[in-house]
């Protein structure tokens, strides 16, 4: 995962910023899948 995020060019803490803020989610651990839309927006699926 850490290659792909190197080439669109957001960080981890992009990706658990989203997750914050639309899953109330806190660690990593806890992310299934984080996709980038084509808006820019990331969402977030959470590890069941």
């Amino acid at each position: 995962m850490l290659r792909i995020i190197k080439d669109v060019r957001i960080t981890e803490a992009d990706i658990m910023e989203a997750a914050r803020t639309t899953q109330g989610i806190v660690e990593m651990k806890d992310i299934k899948y984080a996709f980038i839309e084509r808006n820019g927006a990331i969402s977030i699926i959470p590890a069941t």
